[in-house]
């Protein structure tokens, strides 16, 4: 199995084994990734609010991002900003995608340009 994650589209389609939905709003094995991802988001925005008061505060975190300092390797210092929460779904396949071409390209370069009139005319 490859371990590149590569960032899905919203309109893709992922099914979801029984045993992996775990998220409440899940109600159907497949789902596109931008309602699952609405619905993660749906989760952690109700964990902000459930927590306790200043939601509003809470919600900064999913949204413009709350006031941080952060200390990177090999800066001089600190560096005032914003740190924010952003969901962003990734797939990994077993088989890496080139790998799948390449097994295509081979059947194919086992069939004669002629292949295909002989098969027309057959």
């Amino acid at each position: 199995m490859s371990s590149k994650f590569e960032p899905v589209n919203d309109e893709e389609v992922v099914s979801i084994p029984q045993a992996n939905q775990r998220i409440p709003s899940l109600n159907h094995p497949m789902i596109k990734f931008g309602d699952l991802r609405g619905a993660l988001i749906k989760v952690i925005k109700g964990y902000f609010l459930s927590a306790s008061s200043d939601a509003d505060e809470k919600l900064k975190w999913l949204g413009d991002g709350v006031d941080v300092e952060i200390l990177k390797y090999g800066s001089p210092g600190w560096k005032k900003g914003k740190l924010r929460i952003k969901i962003n779904l990734e797939f990994c396949p077993d088989e890496p995608e080139h790998q799948q071409t390449l097994n295509q390209r081979e059947t194919r370069e086992f069939e004669s340009p002629l292949d295909e009139i002989r098969r027309m005319q057959g």
